[in-house]
């Protein structure tokens, strides 16, 4: 059982739905003035994109206000609201997790995913001090390859058996394997909990003043204008040689598939005639294409704007400028 210190880090494990099962509370018992004040944070920090905090200074309150975070996101029949808070508290999350020590990233792991991830004491063959260094965990190949298929990185290069160590039916994980295996996958349980959650029926009068002032603050719905990605059109037809890797996670798929609103089968056609035609070679280029589609897909991930693009990644910029240069309007 997760002790409360790690359900306030981690409050969408299904260890924390029993907490709140055995508390006994309804919900408007569980409606302190502190827990809405501490759930309205954590949603207006979601909506203006700055960090939500892990606040442990107390325990149960933490706990009770991401729940209540949870109902009044829901109660704003916003799918936009979803992923921002998603977004947000899987981020807060993934920086918790990277600072726990080894035997709480195993209890973590195994708690959300079964994967029976083991602490190795001692490796089980004749080993270089570098792997020695570097190996922490152990776990059956079996949960690793279910567990890698169930997150949908069974295509990501970076998790394929020929880059990690095998031994008598076990696969051998660095931290910072594990730290990337789980890198999305907060957000994605979160956004799962929230769209498997019912919209409240009677919604609960203290939350009522709260939601108003959720509600004024998200963005009205609108459509993308096309002016605002016509540099992408350009990068398709254009031949940029550098930073390929980049154009192909952080640009392509998230606008061929939330922008343009491509199937993953038409997204992957038009991703790989450009690969094909600027030369890029690797062995493991298909299966890494389709990651990259169904990762933009599921964390619902939009391509940057060049201003955007100017500020985040300077090199990257010039790169794309200068390649759709020649390229006519």
């Amino acid at each position: 059982m997760a002790s409360l210190y790690e359900l306030a880090r981690y409050p969408f494990a299904s260890a924390a739905d029993a907490y709140l099962r055995e508390s006994g509370l309804s919900a408007e018992e569980v409606m302190t003035p502190k827990v809405l004040q501490r759930a309205k944070e954590r949603v207006m920090l979601a909506l203006i994109n700055k960090p939500i905090d892990v606040n442990l200074s107390d325990l149960d309150a933490e706990v009770l206000s991401f729940f209540v975070a949870m109902i009044m996101v829901k109660s704003c029949h916003s799918a936009f609201l979803e992923r921002v808070f998603s977004r947000a508290e899987g981020k807060r999350a993934r920086e918790a997790f990277k600072s726990e020590d080894d035997a709480v990233v195993c209890k973590i792991i195994n708690e959300l995913f079964d994967m029976q991830l083991e602490i190795v004491d001692k490796l089980p063959w004749q080993a270089t001090e570098q792997e020695r260094m570097k190996i922490k965990y152990q776990a059956p190949l079996a949960k690793y390859l279910k567990v890698a298929s169930d997150l949908q990185q069974i295509d990501n290069p970076k998790f394929s058996l020929i880059d990690n160590l095998l031994y008598r039916g076990k696969i051998f994980l660095t931290r910072e394997k594990v730290m990337e295996l789980v890198h999305d996958q907060f957000s994605v349980l979160i956004l799962q909990k929230l769209r498997k959650m019912p919209y409240p029926s009677n919604i609960p009068a203290a939350i009522k003043p709260v939601l108003e002032e959720i509600q004024a603050k998200i963005p009205r719905p609108r459509t993308l204008p096309s002016s605002k990605y016509e540099y992408i059109e350009k990068i398709l037809q254009a031949n940029i040689q550098d930073g390929r890797h980049r154009i192909l996670w952080l640009i392509l798929p998230p606008y061929l598939v939330n922008v343009k609103r491509m199937s993953d089968e038409e997204a992957f056609d038009v991703i790989k005639r450009y690969v094909d035609k600027v030369g890029w070679k690797e062995g493991r280029a298909d299966r890494l294409i389709l990651y990259n589609i169904r990762r933009a897909r599921r964390i619902g991930l939009l391509p940057p704007t060049l201003e955007r693009l100017s500020q985040s990644s300077p090199s990257l910029y010039r790169i794309i400028m200068d390649g759709i240069s020649s390229v006519s309007s």
